[in-house]
């Protein structure tokens, strides 16, 4: 005989690992098999308990994800894919203290180091068009890679 297992236990299980999406929660309590009906029921206890708290979610991936050197772009676009509201997203990074273009320029540094770019035009342009690659491909913005490559060669200036 098999056992039913409580979706609130489940979702209680779930979110003492780490903190969940709304959206998320009710993707893995309907992979378990769970109704709709259940799962609302499970998401307003949760709400009401505080122990589901979709800003108190942004706010954790917003800091985790900018530790482990992503830029704005990205974190917004996993933040969207979670199926965060725009206005939440746009209140938790007005909220946050991150300093983006510092992040950049070190993200930059960590992966390409404090070397200067190599003289020869062609070779320096080939250079830095494959860091500010890389540096969009992180979800730094435009601005934010503009300031790590001056950074660089601000650095290379006071050697």
């Amino acid at each position: 005989m098999q056992k039913t297992v409580n979706p609130l236990h489940q979702a209680v299980s779930l979110l003492a690992r780490r903190d969940h999406s709304e959206f998320e929660l009710r993707q893995k309590l309907g992979v378990k098999g769970h109704d709709d009906a259940a799962i609302e029921e499970v998401i307003r206890v949760l709400e009401s308990k505080g122990y589901l708290n979709e800003k108190r979610y942004a706010e954790t991936m917003l800091r985790h994800h900018a530790m482990r050197g992503q830029g704005p772009q990205k974190i917004r676009y996993l933040l969207t894919q979670q199926q965060v509201s725009n206005a939440l997203i746009s209140e938790v990074f007005s909220e946050s203290d991150a300093d983006w273009f510092s992040l950049a320029a070190q993200v930059r540094e960590k992966r390409f180091g404090v070397n200067a770019l190599p003289q020869e035009r062609a070779q320096r342009y080939k250079e830095q068009s494959r860091q500010m690659r890389f540096l969009m491909s992180r979800g730094f913005e435009q601005d934010q890679i503009q300031f790590a490559m001056e950074s660089l060669e601000s650095a290379k200036q006071e050697n």
